[in-house]
């Protein structure tokens, strides 16, 4: 069985760096994994590169760039799983409560406001912050973080109209004024920004850069 020697070891474990792999695991695996390959295609009467070119295609053939994102991906969602899925319940939970508290109101129960208020304070003071804050850290670790400032703005915007829809059911002054207000900024900022993120990211060419 043909083993390769140190020379052809290093040539390898710097491809593997360079190539962007960020967890050392992966790229340990990864050395072992070619090393075999490489050794086998060898065996065939192949010459070093042109079985190293064979093994990284079989391996790789979209590049190790994507093995490493799919692994940071995977890793970012057991991560962040129980987290997630505390912060989906409670949101839940507090969408919940605010509906059920506008039938009670329909139906003049004397409970009704409560529930609003309870519901309303916990989607827009503990769901919502949750939510952006675990979005935030796990496009960071994805490599995918935009401006603090977007989230920042998309959260303000989220919970200023989720508090107008009870102020102005119960006609808090300048509860009407501040849910135009917050109409308006979803229908010229927010949704413009959102549809054309979404636009950019299914208009994407055969052989074009995604």
């Amino acid at each position: 069985m043909i083993q390769l020697n140190d020379q052809q070891l290093d040539f390898l474990e710097q491809e593997i760096q360079s190539r962007g792999i960020t967890h050392p695991d992966l790229a340990a695996s990864l050395l072992d994994h070619f090393a075999c390959g490489i050794e086998a295609s060898m065996a065939e009467g192949m010459g070093f590169h042109e079985a190293y070119h064979r093994v990284y295609m079989q391996v790789s053939p979209n590049g190790l760039e994507e093995i490493d994102h799919s692994l940071s991906i995977m890793i970012i969602h057991h991560k962040y799983s129980a987290m997630k899925k505390f912060v989906f319940l409670l949101g839940f939970l507090s969408a919940f409560l605010f509906v059920i508290g506008f039938t009670f109101k329909n139906l003049h129960f004397p409970t009704a406001h409560i529930q609003i208020i309870a519901g309303s304070m916990a989607f827009s003071f503990a769901f919502l912050p949750a939510y952006f804050w675990i979005k935030y850290m796990a496009d960071k670790e994805a490599g995918k973080k935009k401006h603090i400032l977007s989230y920042v703005f998309n959260l303000a915007l989220v919970m200023l109209l989720s508090l107008a829809i009870p102020m102005k059911q119960f006609e808090v002054p300048g509860a009407g004024e501040l849910f135009v207000t917050c109409q308006l900024l979803l229908a010229f900022v927010l949704f413009p920004k959102v549809f054309l993120g979404w636009y950019r990211k299914f208009d994407v060419r055969p052989g074009s850069p995604a």
